[in-house]
Parts: C-alpha cells; sequence; structure tokens
C-alpha cells in the first residue's frame, strides 16, 4: 500500500507485491509487469483483494 512516499506490506509475498507496485509507479507498469514475467511470480496489483483472507 502507498501512502505518500510511504510503501509498506506485510509477509513475504505481499512485499513482492510492495516492490512491483513501486517500480510500477517510478517505472511503469510494463517494467514491473515484466519483472514479474521474468521472476515467474503473479502479481496481485490490488491490495484490496487478499486471496488468502478468510471471506
Amino acid at each position: 500500500m502507498a501512502d505518500g512516499k510511504f510503501y509498506t506490506s506485510s509477509g513475504v509475498s505481499a512485499g513482492m507485491d510492495m516492490a512491483l507496485g513501486f517500480v510500477s509507479d517510478r517505472f511503469g507498469r510494463s517494467r514491473a509487469e515484466g519483472i514479474a514475467e521474468q521472476l515467474e511470480y503473479v502479481w496481485n496489483d490490488d491490495c484490496t483483494r487478499d486471496v488468502f483472507a478468510r471471506k
């Protein structure tokens, strides 16, 4: 989650998502998607969607 100049996350996967979000904000979505693809990582770019949360 981005709040002004601060980016926060919790957990390893959330940290990866946050880092890709930072890259997207600074260098463009295309670059972030390219990094995720190279890492073979499925990027969750929606901080309101937690696939591991109980419903």
